[in-house]
């Protein structure tokens, strides 16, 4: 759940400006990579708490958005999702 709540804030944050508006394609690889990140603790029985939750995904926001080829390549990533799942659509039309 806090997983959640911080990917909805984060999004909310985004939208808010139109300069950022296109970031918001980002959202779902930070939040693949805070739950591939957390995966591992969990494994190994280790409590994960609210605020480990938030500061690993903190960290994978700022890697992803702070360094504009990692940022560029996911959102290069996005776009040929999102026409992929367009082509098949239209196939099943």
């Amino acid at each position: 759940p806090k997983l959640v709540k911080g990917a909805a804030a984060l999004t909310r944050i985004l939208r808010q400006s139109p300069a950022t508006r296109p970031l918001v394609k980002t959202v779902p690889t930070i939040v693949a990579r805070t739950s591939n990140i957390l995966a591992q603790p969990a494994a190994q029985g280790k409590a994960i708490t609210p605020q480990t939750i938030a500061r690993v995904m903190a960290a994978e926001t700022y890697k992803v958005l702070g360094n504009p080829m990692t940022c560029a390549k996911t959102l290069m990533r996005s776009s040929d999702a999102a026409s992929k799942v367009n082509k098949a659509s239209s196939a099943k039309a």
